[in-house]
């Protein structure tokens, strides 16, 4: 896995890098790569408030990910900066991207405040448990967020404290059944 994550490049994407990111979410069953899809990005990556970054290796976008600012509390969710989308190709998922991902919003994050939020399905596993390696707990629990409603009327609001973190390493869980100390 190392040499295939020395591969990666994380960068902020650009006008140019649309079409690469909308051939990722093609890419990914149940992603949406419509109009809509395409002009969020985009004002995105126009908006000084917003960051979008792409993975890329070589020439081939792999992933890419956003992360927005909201100026706002609505209902259970506070003003703040929160990782508002990701999406890996299927091919290069479980390698390690997600977490280049996530670690590049929070260190952009951690310049510019101490604490990052993002939500999630109750039912998302993967999402949850790379997320909590970075810090991130749960602190609400709701049917929507943000105008995002969860299926079944699960989803979970997570915080992550960034005042005490290494920006550079994630939390790794204990292995079970081995003693804390």
């Amino acid at each position: 896995m190392d040499g295939e994550l020395g591969r990666i490049l994380v960068r902020a994407a650009t006008g140019d890098d649309v079409e690469a990111m909308l051939d990722v979410q093609r890419r990914s069953p149940g992603r949406s790569a419509s109009a809509h899809f395409r002009q969020h990005v985009r004002a995105g990556i126009a908006d000084e408030s917003v960051l979008v970054l792409i993975a890329t290796v070589g020439p081939e976008t792999v992933a890419w990910a956003m992360t927005t600012h909201f100026d706002e509390s609505e209902g259970l969710t506070p003003a703040g900066y929160y990782l508002t989308g990701v999406t890996v190709a299927p091919e290069w998922r479980r390698k390690g991207v997600g977490g280049l991902l996530v670690q590049a919003r929070l260190n952009w994050i951690g310049e510019r405040d101490t604490k990052a939020f993002f939500f999630a399905n109750a039912c998302n596993d993967g999402s949850i448990k790379l997320h909590e390696r970075y810090g991130f707990r749960p602190v609400a629990h709701g049917a929507r967020f943000r105008g995002v409603s969860f299926e079944g009327g699960r989803g979970i609001l997570f915080e992550a404290d960034l005042t005490h973190r290494d920006n550079r390493t994630p939390r790794r869980p204990k292995p079970a059944g081995r003693p804390h100390k």
